[in-house]
């Protein structure tokens, strides 16, 4: 009852000052808008790739520890290990590749060192003839390097400082090892001597004997002293390491399939598919954002002159793809000039929202609530939620929200009209409260779905799909606010100022048998015909054949299951690859054709590092909603905070862990494992005579013995004293680091004042990387197995703690993409069927919904799996969209059926389907034009998003027309039937004078032959007397009176204004038509 009186106040409101609510939605609105101006940056979106990485998990968080420890200790104003703990200088070892003078180096060949990968890479349809490689040559030297300021991005030759450094090409590299000047004065015989190396030294590079380190290493060491991780190279030929140009070829420069056929051992040289160059230049994919402006602008420039067609050709070359590094500065101009598709769709969906309502004033008005509510959205992310990252993705829930925003304009006035119609002579404010009572209902319960549904991605670890739910929920629940306050007061304004100025005009075209009053009357005419479909066709359609449509949609459903669990199956991503394009662009043949025709782009041959950490937590003290916000920090255990104590139990525990660790199946080699190396130096000292020598060439360096220096020449670990190991760590230290070229390879961390405050091990593996989930799934295990028998209460004090990493950022991806996907689908499932549990309380309309809904998401994601689409963070995005968007017809109808005064299930379908099938159907429109426009882009967000709307917004109408209610016509709850009754608390409406939705409803007749309703010992007695003869050309309808008592002595009589159909030819009435107006509505009675 207070509820009930409270809307009736609200509605009064509304009616009475509908202008004050608009100028309070505006000035609200204009004030968040001046506080996004000012406050709040505008969203940049030149890396769109930010936020699509797992954060805060288990690996992500032990990955960024290790390394900010990297960061923190390689620094040497963090590490005075590397100048002050000692000035002790040890015996000098063997000279690394490049200080020996053993022979030039590809340094040399390729004048830089800097990792290939941040070259930029052009590649080409080639074959390994003179001619071709000729002609790639050719295309460098007149196409790129002649280019105005190519001096200025080139990287310069370090003995030079002005001459830039060569292509890394096919035809640079064989005039480097054959010793010719340039790839121009290459002669025959040198490419037929480079084809017989090639074939010589393939069987090296392929069984990994032959690797980018084999000539360092093959100078470095003599053949009795090399490491045994290290042999293999040795025994490879040094003309297939003579400088390194065999390695370059096979790994960068040329296609696997000829490689793969030189290993095999072809009897004829191979054909060369593809030869790539890479360019030496600054890189235009730096992390500075300003030093990568420079040469991504200068490659534009040569992408817009050359490359904007496929499989261009030049000097007789042709061109099969380029990564120039400028994806993401064209992303962020591109993004913008197609919003175009994002454009045409709103205006799409703004054409069929005017020719639904036939009313400019109400599309205006009504789209600018959806505008409005993005505003508002767009400031409570930032301001109130203080979300300070904002995704390309987040552009995407506006088309959502206007979907929804159109979809409930629909609904809303549907009601309205049908409120109007069948109560014309009470006053406007009951109209709002009559239509709010259902369109409210309606509008929150799928808004609230669709918003839960966009919220569960919080759940999820990748940055992009946390901030997505979070800016389309709020957008969706600040549409339903619109809704209940701007559309009521604009439909109020409009029935009273511009209904009343044109009402007579209106009328007069409807009256003209010659369809007059123009376009207008042309589009009513087309509505009345539509309407009629969904009043007499499409509900015959799904009672008659509900048998027929609920076994084939189920059977689709089935089929969609297998494509998605079986097969083909969802597969996860299989790649780390990040597709901003679609394949119809250019700048996508590289990363989505070619790239994977080269060994370096693919890792999946490298050995896997196990890192084991002691001393440090693991943590991620960032924003977790910033992807910009990861702080250099550390924070040590307890028994390490001021330096750790190797008292004899702890040197033991890390001895034991080194010679145990190499009895494990996956152990190759240790990179570091710091107490073993220690413990092997100590057996070298104790050797005759090497303390000795050691001492006296300390102190021919100026060393001044502060101790005795022997104290380590007879140390056996586990020492007894901390302080002595302490010592003996130390120096040993100083010994492994100047023997090292790296600091960051010693695994002992020490502070300023030279206590330890971490240690790590590493250990290479024979377990190899790999993009499969499940093979990197059995590396996770295997490695957190093994280091679980090395935690916990048993062992000693401060190593209890310890934690394992590896390279498993993608794994980590691919894991919460999979779990979050399936998490954020069933939580949004389950608060789905809550809310429409709550909305109905009948148990078996919410389980039919939900089934319903389960099915659309069913087909909808077999379907992108069978177009071949993998799970990647897109795909989660739109997976989000297909929950979010796949709740709504279904509830629309479970709410309408249950809604429904008709006692037999039969009955209550029709009214539902009458009564909203066609605005859903027109809502289902709108968001499948949007999709349809949105298609042609070339951005691959956009692109999947139209596919994804078209296929949500297929499903979602088939299953809930011909699925959700055919099954409620077969098996759905009649008369009281799974309903729980309604908690007085939670009833809104006024049972003492109206018939509530929960009423249970029982058709009989009174003494007076009179049709009566008893409802809850109420009873309306339907009086078929006809008060009024007026015909009304659009519902072909008279007028009955209502009597509506209680069955009481004091009965009080209501007379009500209610349209029914005309008498029929033997006196009845068809009762199909008949309705009833309560204070809640119009509803059918009888079917």
């Amino acid at each position: 009852m207070k509820n009930a009186n409270t809307l009736s106040r609200y509605s009064r409101f509304i009616e009475q000052y509908p202008w004050a609510m608009l100028l309070i939605v505006l000035g609200l609105t204009a004030v968040c808008s001046v506080l996004n101006y000012t406050i709040v940056p505008f969203p940049s979106f030149e890396e769109p790739a930010k936020g699509f990485a797992s954060r805060n998990t288990d690996s992500v968080r032990k990955i960024r520890t290790f390394q900010n420890l990297e960061i923190y200790t390689s620094d040497t104003s963090h590490n005075s290990l590397f100048n002050k703990i000692d000035n002790y200088l040890p015996v000098s070892q063997p000279a690394v590749a490049g200080e020996s003078g053993s022979g030039p180096d590809e340094t040399s060949l390729l004048c830089t060192t800097t990792d290939f990968l941040t070259r930029v890479r052009i590649v080409f349809e080639a074959d390994f003839t003179l001619e071709k490689i000729r002609a790639m040559c050719s295309f460098s030297d007149n196409r790129i390097r002649s280019r105005t300021n190519f001096s200025t991005i080139c990287l310069k030759d370090s003995t030079t400082s002005s001459s830039c450094c060569p292509d890394v090409s096919l035809g640079n590299v064989i005039a480097a090892a054959r010793n010719v000047y340039s790839c121009s004065a290459l002669r025959e015989i040198d490419i037929d001597e480079m084809r017989d190396l090639l074939t010589d030294c393939a069987p090296w590079y392929g069984n990994d004997s032959l690797t980018r380190t084999c000539a360092e290493t093959q100078a470095k060491y003599d053949s009795v002293d090399v490491p045994q991780a290290e042999r293999r190279c040795i025994a490879v030929p040094r003309r297939c390491t003579h400088f390194n140009s065999v390695y370059i070829i096979f790994h960068y420069l040329v296609d696997k399939g000829f490689v793969d056929a030189l290993v095999a051992g072809s009897a004829d040289f191979p054909k060369l598919t593809y030869a790539l160059t890479l360019y030496q230049s600054l890189d235009p994919l730096s992390r500075d954002i300003e030093a990568r402006r420079v040469p991504q602008d200068w490659y534009i420039g040569v992408y817009e002159d050359l490359f904007t067609e496929h499989r261009p050709t030049y000097d007789g070359v042709t061109i099969a793809g380029h990564d120039l590094g400028i994806a993401f500065r064209v992303f962020s101009t591109r993004i913008v000039s197609e919003s175009i598709y994002i454009a045409l769709s709103l205006l799409v969906i703004f054409v069929i929202m005017w020719i639904y309502t036939q009313s400019f004033f109400i599309t205006s008005m009504g789209s600018l609530a959806i505008v409005f509510a993005m505003v508002i959205a767009y400031f409570i992310y930032h301001v109130v939620f203080r979300v300070p990252f904002f995704s390309y993705l987040n552009i995407i829930s506006f088309i959502v929200v206007v979907g929804v925003g159109a979809d409930d304009v629909f609904v809303y006035l549907d009601i309205w009209r049908h409120t109007k119609m069948m109560r014309p002579d009470v006053d406007i404010a009951s109209w709002v409260d009559t239509t709010l009572k259902h369109a409210a209902l309606a509008m929150f319960v799928t808004s609230f779905t669709t918003a839960t549904a966009f919220y569960t991605n919080v759940l999820s670890a990748i940055t992009a799909l946390r901030v997505f739910g979070i800016f389309a929920g709020t957008a969706i629940l600040m549409n339903y606010v619109m809704m209940i306050t701007w559309l009521p007061a604009v439909i109020v304004i409009h029935d009273k100022y511009f209904n009343r100025c044109c009402g007579r005009r209106c009328r007069r075209s409807d009256d003209d048998d010659g369809g007059g009053g123009g376009n207008l009357g042309c589009l009513r005419k087309c509505f009345r015909g539509v309407k009629s479909i969904y009043e007499k066709v499409v509900p015959c359609v799904i009672v008659k054949f509900r048998y027929f449509f609920v076994g084939v949609l189920a059977a689709l459903a089935i089929a969609a299951s297998i494509a998605v669990f079986y097969k083909p199956r969802l597969r996860l991503p299989s790649d780390d690859s990040f597709q901003l394009f679609t394949p119809s662009e250019p700048l996508a043949t590289y990363e989505l054709k070619l790239a994977e025709q080269f060994n370096f782009e693919k890792n999946e041959y490298d050995h896997l590092v196990y890192t084991f950490v002691w001393g440090i937590k693991a943590e991620d003290k960032g924003n977790h909603l910033d992807p910009s916000n990861e702080p250099v920090h550390l924070t040590f255990e307890s028994d390490w905070e001021s330096g750790f104590v190797f008292t004899r139990e702890r040197q033991a525990y890390f001895l034991d862990f080194c010679r145990q660790v190499r009895n494990e199946s996956f152990y190759l080699s240790s990179k570091t494992c710091f107490a073993s190396e220690m413990d092997n130096w100590l057996a070298s000292l104790r050797h005759a005579n090497a303390c000795v020598a050691h001492e006296t060439l300390a102190r021919s360096r100026g060393w001044v013995p502060t101790e005795p220096y022997d104290l380590c020449c007879n140390v056996f670990l586990p020492v007894d004293s901390p302080t002595t190991f302490d010592t003996c760590l130390k120096r040993w230290s100083n010994v492994i680091l100047v023997n090292r070229t790296k600091k960051d390879y010693f695994s002992v961390k020490f502070d300023d004042d030279g206590n330890v405050k971490a240690v790590t091990s590493q250990i290479v593996t024979n377990r190899h990387f790999t993009w499969r989930f499940n093979e990197m799934a059995d590396v996770y295990n295997e490695m957190n197995r093994f280091m679980d028998r090395w935690r916990g209460a048993n062992q000693p004090v401060g190593l209890r703690d310890g934690w394992a990493s590896s390279e498993l950022a993608f794994y980590d991806m691919q894991r919460n993409l999979f779990s979050g996907t399936l998490t954020a689908m069933g939580v949004a499932l389950c608060l789905a069927f809550f809310v429409l549990f709550l909305t109905t309380f009948n148990i078996v309309i919410s389980f039919y919904a939900i089934v319903a809904i389960g099915f659309v998401l069913l087909c909808t994601i077999g379907t992108v799996v069978l177009l071949g689409w993998e799970l990647n963070v897109i795909e989660s995005v739109t997976v989000a969209l297909a929950v979010g968007l796949a709740v709504d017809f279904t509830v629309h109808f479970g709410v309408a059926y249950r809604l429904s005064l008709e006692p037999l299930r039969r009955d209550r379908t029709l009214f539902a389907v009458r009564q909203i099938g066609q605005a859903i159907s027109m809502a289902a429109l709108t968001t499948f034009a949007a999709g349809v426009i949105m298609m042609p882009a070339t951005i691959t967000s956009l692109f999947q998003i139209g596919v994804f709307l078209v296929l949500v917004m297929t499903f979602s109408w088939l299953y809930a027309n011909f699925f959700f209610l055919p099954l409620c016509a077969i098996i759905g709850p009649q008369n009281q039937f799974g309903q729980i009754p309604i908690p007085r608390a939670l009833d809104c409406y006024d049972s003492s004078s109206s018939v509530s939705p929960s009423d249970d409803l029982e058709k009989r007749e009174d003494a007076k032959g009179n049709d009566v309703v008893a409802a809850n010992g109420n009873a309306i007695v339907l009086k078929p007397i006809v008060i009024e003869s007026r015909n009304d050309h659009e519902n072909h309808v008279n007028h009955i009176v209502v009597e509506k008592k209680k069955p009481t002595n004091d009965s009080v009589k209501e007379i009500q204004d209610v349209k029914m159909p005309q008498e029929l030819p033997n006196g009845g009435f068809d009762h199909h038509q008949l309705g009833v107006s309560t204070d809640h509505g119009v509803q059918v009675v009888w079917c």
